[in-house]
């Protein structure tokens, strides 16, 4: 009934419209609404309700007649709203009344699911509460410190790999990259992988996994393996994985770390792994499935003296 309201406002000039008033006459001696179907003979009966427009009134301040401006201006009067009228203040209520209809409309169409009020209702409330709850929680922003971090170069003997991953979306089409660097920053191999579409996890224990492969091959025993993931390191380092959909993928990684004598491995900030980073969105980009660089790409040069030199950059961290 509310629909038709809102149409018979907003498009009172069309033909339907006049033919529907014409139809149901309301006063007079020739009104013949009493012989409508109760649901057109509310929806005229209603008429100045529309006409007038819904006033909503919150501690005796009127805002945003519903009907008289357009929604965008209706949604923000009501959401900006300082009323106190409700335990959690009307704007909060009201911001989390007007998600909880769109989710239930979801439900309703995508999964054939039927709510009552009360579900509705309890679910406002629940969703408000934990909002509340979340606000009220001890704010770390003023524990938070500036570090300074970048690339350092391995302990004498000692090659280090370096690897990332980068995903255009999860999952999506992503990339793998890598390089080996001596005691002195020097670039001994690098390589990037375009591993074609999976999740952000899968890329970074790939590249893992082809960098141990590299490392192998070219006989380093002595190397110091660092990635930003602290998750694909959790997983490689002591997680049960016989369940995970990983888990074939990590177990390999595990059996090649075993042939390497003095292996360790460092999770590092990304700030620290530019190099890395850089060959891995040439991988997400690239045509061509695995690339090796002997050399540094010319276009990544300025990243590697960065590093080398030992340049620092700012990043904000929670003390441990």
């Amino acid at each position: 009934m509310a629909k038709v309201h809102w149409r018979l406002l907003t498009e009172k000039e069309k033909l339907w419209a006049h033919a529907f008033w014409a139809k149901f006459k309301i006063d007079g001696p020739k009104s013949n609404i009493n012989k409508a179907s109760p649901v057109l003979r509310n929806v005229a009966k209603g008429k100045h309700i529309p006409e007038k427009g819904i006033q909503w009134v919150l501690e005796q301040v009127q805002i945003s007649p519903f009907g008289k401006t357009d929604g965008l201006s209706w949604l923000k009067a009501h959401c900006t709203h300082k009323a106190a009228s409700y335990t959690n203040g009307w704007s909060t209520m009201f911001s989390f009344t007007i998600w909880a209809i769109w989710y239930f409309r979801n439900q309703l169409v995508h999964n054939k699911h039927h709510s009552s009020v009360f579900e509705v209702k309890d679910f406002v409330y629940k969703k408000v509460g934990e909002f509340i709850q979340a606000l009220n929680v001890p704010s770390t922003r003023n524990s938070l410190i500036t570090i300074h971090v970048g690339w350092t170069t391995p302990s004498s003997g000692f090659i280090k790999l370096n690897t990332d991953g980068l995903a255009l979306g999860n999952p999506g089409l992503v990339g793998a990259g890598g390089v080996f660097k001596d005691e002195l920053g020097r670039w001994i191999p690098g390589f990037s992988h375009h591993v074609g579409h999976t999740t952000s996890l899968a890329t970074e224990i790939w590249v893992i996994w082809d960098g141990l492969s590299i490392a192998l091959s070219k006989g380093f025993n002595k190397l110091v393996l660092e990635t930003d993931s602290k998750t694909a390191m959790a997983l490689i380092d002591k997680c049960n994985c016989d369940h995970h959909s990983l888990g074939t993928l990590v177990t390999d990684c595990r059996l090649l770390l075993g042939h390497i004598p003095d292996l360790r491995i460092k999770h590092i900030y990304r700030e620290a792994n530019a190099v890395a980073d850089q060959l891995a969105k040439k991988g997400a980009k690239s045509t061509t499935h695995f690339v090796m660089y002997n050399s540094c790409p010319t276009d990544l040069g300025h990243i590697l003296y960065s590093d080398t030199v030992g340049n620092l950059f700012p990043r904000i961290v929670i003390p441990v």
